[in-house]
């Protein structure tokens, strides 16, 4: 075997630590049956100890090597901040008596180098990608018999890494994944628009954007799923608050913790159609630190270019204020004679709709059962406040951006009756996706 095939062996090992041992120190030590030491002094003599200098691995053990220590560094910041508060202020100091390697080096450094290598730019901490889109196998999507988006994992084993173990914490990381994955799929259809690589006044505009709107429904049907799992099969609020949302520490002062605002494809699909709220490319920009370099550059694009509703409304020679000020019959000769807008109203009446359930699952496992303690004189007393999203988000904020996604451009269509706009522009009505359709579009490789 190589000297490389070797080094990568030794990240490989790490796997029946992250599966079985990690999780289990740290339910010990949530039951009070072990101490942060004692995981800090596992980590160091049974998971560290044997990993060689990041530049002896290949790019993929490099990946792997961050999502198995990303989970380490967070589970060990988590246990300390936990007990001493006054960590939160100084939140390296813990990950200080961590150790790598036959060289001791120093756990913080040697994260950073090993990010450094791996090339993607990756932050110097566990993030959203290593956490979800490498850590969960490959996810594929289909549409008609054709794969449209291949989202890979870097392990290739079929097993997802958690925290705790809990089957709960698999499945919220793959129904991460699982979203990002269609999110893609979305995003890729509508890009030929957006380049008008398509003419959107044509026939091939409508065909597009309606292949786009089905991927956008299997996200919504994909929400409504994971919300709607019977209660002993899902995550309760009480884990998702107390146990889960709590590894997403700080490792440094003012860093980002991982979370599902770091969706780039989210984000982006909201760049390419746009939104009208106040300073929301400063929101996006303040996401930057936790992506990888080219998710920053990819959003930087479209941060500065016209949006797809722009281009609709310019193409189609109308403005938001004549369809504003229309008519009921005005818009009944609009969508006649101009099909696309009303495939296109139908694609931003979804991209509502995947807010909106986005906000109903925030609200579900989160800001309900914090108003909920709240009102019984329970404390926020965890070390990852529950009164805001992992990234700071807040309740208003959230409610704020859904409204604006649902007050789109062409909402004023909504006058009118969807199956009546669907006829008279001779299109389909909007589509739907049923939960037994949802194992044709995504798989999750065994």
């Amino acid at each position: 075997m190589t000297t490389e095939g070797t080094c990568d062996e030794a990240v490989w090992k790490l796997n029946s630590w992250s599966l079985a041992q990690l999780p289990l120190h740290n339910r010990q030590i949530l039951a009070g049956h072990s101490s942060a030491e004692d995981l800090v002094h596992a980590l160091n003599n049974e998971a560290l100890s044997g990993l060689p200098q990041p530049e002896l691995l290949t790019r993929t053990a490099a990946r792997q090597a961050i999502v198995h220590l990303g989970i380490y560094g967070s589970s060990v910041g988590r246990h300390f901040q936990e007990r001493q508060k006054s960590l939160k202020s100084t939140p390296e100091v813990p990950l200080n008596s961590l150790v790598v390697g036959v060289c001791r080096t120093p756990f913080l450094a040697y994260f950073e180098r090993l990010t450094a290598y791996a090339g993607s730019g990756h932050p110097a901490r566990d993030a959203y990608a290593s956490l979800v889109r490498w850590n969960v196998p490959t996810v594929e999507v289909c549409q008609a018999g054709e794969r449209l988006v291949v989202l890979p994992g870097v392990f290739g084993d079929g097993d997802i890494r958690t925290f705790t173990g809990a089957s709960t914490e698999r499945e919220f990381f793959a129904f991460l994944k699982k979203a990002e994955a269609v999110e893609s799929a979305a995003n890729m259809l509508l890009m030929p628009l957006l380049e008008t690589v398509v003419d959107l006044t044509s026939c091939a505009a409508v065909k597009q954007i309606q292949r786009a709107s089905e991927m956008m429904a299997v996200v919504h049907r994909l929400n409504l799923e994971f919300a709607g799992k019977p209660a002993e099969t899902r995550m309760s609020s009480d884990h998702f608050m107390d146990v889960f949302r709590q590894f997403g520490v700080h490792w440094r002062v003012n860093d980002l913790p991982p979370s599902g605002a770091q969706d780039v494809e989210y984000l982006k699909r909201d760049l390419i159609v746009g939104i009208d709220y106040p300073h929301y490319e400063a929101a996006v920009l303040r996401q930057f630190p936790a992506l990888l370099d080219d998710e920053r550059q990819a959003l930087d694009r479209l941060m500065h270019e016209p949006s797809l509703t722009e281009l609709m409304l310019k193409e189609h020679d109308v403005t938001v204020e004549q369809l504003q000020n229309a008519t009921p019959d005005e818009l009944r000769i609009l969508a006649e004679a101009r099909p696309t807008l009303v495939a296109y109203q139908q694609l931003l009446d979804l991209n509502a709709r995947i807010s909106s359930s986005h906000l109903m699952l925030t609200m579900k496992f989160l800001f309900k059962p914090i108003r909920a303690r709240e009102a019984a004189g329970i404390a926020d007393s965890g070390v990852v406040s529950n009164r805001a999203g992992s990234t700071g988000m807040l309740e208003r904020y959230l409610v704020a951006l859904t409204r604006a996604r649902k007050n789109h451009a062409l909402a004023a269509f909504r006058r009118i009756p969807q199956d009546e706009l669907a006829r008279l522009a001779r299109i389909e009505t909007m589509p739907t996706v049923s939960s037994d359709e949802l194992p044709h579009i995504i798989r999750l490789a065994a």
